[in-house]
């Protein structure tokens, strides 16, 4: 079997369904052979981090890897945005590049930087980022090398692999009795009876006035299990904003929403009042837990349940106790050993008080005028109107981000995605072709939440939206583009506006931009307006862009506030210290432990 037919085949015994990229004269073979199959359909993008970053979108969003392909050289290098993403996001993605010929390869030779037309040695620049990358000099060693790929993607902390093909390898022949039928992944595994930490955490849930689970993203491959224990418990939980959608419908009523320095005030005040936090799957990092760690949670134990060591041995938390053993592991030793909490119903109905908190006050915002709306009221009333089983794509550009993540209240089987790890400008485009392009999105919507400055950042693939006329709803946040940086720039710089203002920089107009794509246009420029587009422009199939202006002077709330001291820096308050500040009275009645 040729050698290109093969790796398709093994994807198909995977399971594999969708695959991106663009095409290239060291990728011919590649895609011809994928054309081929029945079972994936393949996706053109018009650059290559597109196609990565959409992949990245695809596997979370299908629980099922999906599959980057592209040729040599800078086609390589233009893909890194999206592997680092799916690296620091933990998500099981296969990359396969294209490479000049074996023969003529500067690998194997010392101090070579080139030795034909866009050849690099990708492999090697890939390693830190990818859990298996290499180039495949013989062909028998293939069906290995694929097991091996496949294998590296799962076990452990998942993540990407990329598997490098030289053009004269890509049309030999592989023995077509060596394809391996799909097999399950062996998983790390821990004699949790024994493990001491385990038994520790058990004794001090059931133990725990004050209780709170905060899940992150390493739960997805545990989430049927996670649900569960919830159930169970029933106990107050909050995430991450990787761990967004991992709250099935029947424990929803529990969840606070998303935690952190731009988290929502509801589950601040719950996990800083908190007298036992349960992590589960998440590193715990500073734009969770803030950037002065022993802030957090500073009134209880705080239990780590990683896979990933090194994660727990960072030295951000110090009364950290480490658990480090696989999350399915530790989700079904609580569920067998802990059969209810403790008393805590005091504790529920202080957490039901909290649930107010992530309402949005917009009446006292200083920049509300009648000549702009606000972001987070269309997110907020979009997320009430949308369907079950449609999706909410926020852009990984500041305000926006921020914005959608504190706006949107997931309900029923309704998802929020984004590459929170990286947070990069310009990924909602192809994030959110990644999933409008799942089969069972046919009659459902993708709602795209991105800024204008980030537009610009893959514009291009509006062509790819409307070229497959996918149902993706772009919601385009003018607020004369980087307000993110301008807010930096007036708390730290004077309002020193370098690179931001219209001396440097311009932005197209918007409905130019949709019409030259040939995609329908609408402007929201009041709550009129937007009742009108929920109302009836919503509801139409098919692309389209609503652009939505905000007032340039608005900023992201709420958010940890700060004090700025007499030397220009600043120190940030604790994380239930958000502005605009609740008002002292309130403030004292809600909170469980002392103030600092």
């Amino acid at each position: 079997m040729k050698l290109t037919d093969y790796l398709v085949h093994f994807l198909e015994k995977k399971g594999v369904r969708y695959s991106f990229g663009v095409t290239g004269g060291a990728a011919c073979h590649i895609f011809d052979s994928l054309a081929k199959s029945s079972q994936i359909k393949t996706y053109f993008n018009h650059h290559e981090q597109a196609s990565a970053l959409a992949a990245v979108a695809s596997s979370k969003y299908n629980d099922v890897p999906a599959v980057t392909v592209v040729t040599t050289g800078p086609a390589g290098t233009n893909t890194l945005t999206g592997v680092l993403a799916a690296w620091q996001d933990s998500t099981p993605m296969i990359v396969v590049s294209g490479q000049a010929r074996s023969t003529q390869l500067s690998a194997p030779l010392k101090n070579i930087r080139q030795r034909a037309l866009q050849e690099f040695n990708i492999s090697n620049l890939v390693k830190p980022i990818t859990k298996f990358a290499e180039t495949i000099m013989e062909p028998s060693q293939f069906p290995q090398m694929l097991e091996d790929a496949w294998a590296a993607a799962h076990e452990g902390r998942p993540g990407p692999v990329w598997i490098d093909i030289p053009l004269d390898m890509q049309w030999r022949d592989v023995p077509e009795n060596g394809l391996i039928s799909a097999v399950e992944i062996e998983t790390c595994t821990s004699d949790v009876e024994s493990d001491g930490m385990l038994i520790e955490l058990a004794q001090a849930i059931k133990s725990a006035k004050r209780p709170v689970f905060l899940v992150g993203g390493g739960c997805r491959q545990d989430k049927t299990e996670l649900n569960r224990l919830l159930k169970t418990l029933s106990l107050p939980v909050v995430t991450s904003w990787q761990g967004a959608n991992l709250i099935e419908a029947d424990n929803q009523s529990l969840c606070l929403g998303r935690v952190g320095v731009y988290g929502q005030r509801g589950a601040n005040f719950c996990i800083q009042n908190a007298d036992l936090v349960i992590a589960m799957g998440t590193s715990l990092g500073s734009c969770i837990i803030g950037n002065i760690p022993e802030n957090f949670a500073r009134e209880a134990q705080v239990f780590s349940v990683n896979i990933d060591c090194d994660e727990l041995s960072q030295p951000m938390l110090e009364k950290l106790k480490s658990v480090p053993v696989p999350v399915s592991d530790a989700l079904i030793y609580l569920r067998a050993t802990c059969s209810e909490a403790g008393p805590i119903e005091d504790w529920c109905e202080t957490v039901e008080q909290y649930k107010y908190l992530n309402e949005l006050d917009y009446s006292k915002l200083p920049w509300m005028t009648d000549n702009f709306v606000e972001s987070y009221k269309l997110i907020s009333e979009l997320s009430a109107y949308a369907g079950e089983q449609d999706v909410f794509v926020a852009d990984g550009g500041g305000t926006v981000l921020f914005s959608t993540f504190q706006a949107v209240q997931l309900r029923r089987s309704q998802q929020l995605h984004c590459t929170t790890s990286i947070c990069a400008m310009g990924t909602g485009l192809p994030e959110s072709i990644g999933i409008a392009t799942s089969a069972n999105m046919a009659q459902h919507r993708v709602f795209c939440f991105i800024g204008d400055g980030s537009l610009q950042f893959n514009v291009h693939e509006l062509q790819t939206i409307r070229h497959h006329d996918l149902n993706i709803k772009i919601v385009v946040v003018n607020n004369d583009g980087y307000q993110a940086i301008k807010q930096t720039q007036k708390d730290y710089f004077e309002s020193k506006f370098v690179g931001t203002c219209e001396q440097d920089l311009s932005l197209p107009e918007t409905k130019n931009i949709a019409a030259a794509y040939g995609i329908d246009y609408v402007n929201l420029r009041s709550e009129q307006d937007i009742k009108q587009w929920l109302s009836s422009g919503c509801q139409k199939m098919g692309p389209q862009v609503i652009e939505l202006y905000v007032d340039p002077r608005s900023e992201v709330f709420p958010v940890q506030d700060k004090t700025f001291n007499e030397d220009g820096t600043s120190t940030p308050l604790p994380l239930e210290r958000m502005a605009p500040q609740l008002s002292d009275d309130e403030f004292k009645r809600l909170m469980k432990v002392p103030m600092v």
